[in-house]
């Protein structure tokens, strides 16, 4: 029986058309470099680095999409092994079928996880936004569900470790209604799973008693340049996707990413990377704790 063909948005060649090789669909740390390419290499260096990984960790990415920092992780983090978790199917067959020596990946949401072992690190890129399962969560909702994805979280590593965590997120001006419906619209038009930006208080809360801060720093201009590289190489690029995968899927990409880019501008969406430690019981950190 032949195998289906994937959505475009799901389609690894098709987000190479317009994405990184990797391809990597977050946020580019632009600093310095050259291109989308670089850019994107930068933000998987970061990353790694906010989470704390060190050679010889056994790292755990929570939302891995096709598994760019899953293999960078082990090439040129040092990391042991990187293990993914991915709920789509398209991009899990990507990572296995690239075989990468010391990545695997488990093809399911995060709740449904149960590890064999513990993990050093946690990294987790554009997926905590769909913590809810909802497009309009109310305030206490969504503090719950992050709250549930950051006690799992605990429970799954080692004392000391790391968590790194990129997040689009509500931005300084709050999110406009009418655009935001406008998006999601067009993101439930391409089948995507209902989530929502959090706002970045939420996430501090949602983390106490669990996971210490150790830093916050916002990227909406990163983010927004990220979008208009994306945007200029669909754009590109037109006529190669719409002979592949339709005129239609090339301009609901350009809308999206445009729609995007505006509410990044406005003020209205940012980008976020936190790091945080892993909280300890208060016996663990008496019997650490030399005596006075």
């Amino acid at each position: 029986m032949p195998q289906a063909a994937s959505p475009p948005h799901e389609d690894v060649d098709y987000l190479r058309a317009w994405a990184d090789s990797r391809p990597t669909l977050s946020c580019a740390l632009w600093d310095g470099a050259a291109d989308l390419e670089e850019a994107q290499g930068r933000k998987l260096r970061r990353i790694a680095e906010l989470a704390g990984v060190r050679p010889g960790m056994d790292v755990l990415d929570v939302g891995c999409g096709f598994g760019g920092m899953l293999d960078h992780l082990v090439q040129h983090s040092g990391a042991r092994t990187a293990h993914g978790l991915e709920p789509g199917a398209y991009p899990c067959r990507e990572i296995r079928r690239r075989a990468t020596p010391g990545v695997s990946v488990d093809c399911l949401p995060f709740a449904a996880f149960r590890p064999a072992r513990r993990f050093d690190a946690v990294i987790s890129i554009s997926a905590i936004e769909y913590a809810t399962g909802s497009w309009s969560p109310g305030q206490d909702e969504e503090i719950g569900a992050l709250k549930d994805f950051f006690r799992r979280v605990h429970q799954w590593t080692k004392p000391g470790a790391g968590l790194a965590l990129e997040a689009v997120v509500t931005g300084p001006k709050g999110l406009d209604t009418a655009t935001w419906q406008e998006g999601k619209d067009m993101l439930e038009a391409a089948q995507q799973p209902p989530g929502m930006p959090p706002a970045l208080p939420n996430l501090l809360t949602a983390a106490q008693g669990l996971w210490e801060p150790l830093s916050v720093r916002a990227h909406r201009q990163d983010w927004g340049r990220t979008l208009e590289a994306w945007r200029s190489r669909a754009t590109d690029a037109r006529a190669a996707i719409s002979a592949r995968w339709g005129a239609q899927a090339h301009d609901a990409t350009i809308r999206h990413l445009a729609l995007e880019g505006e509410m990044c501008r406005a003020g209205r969406l940012t980008v976020a990377h936190l790091a945080f430690r892993r909280v300890e019981e208060q016996q663990t950190y008496q019997e650490a704790t030399p005596a006075a």
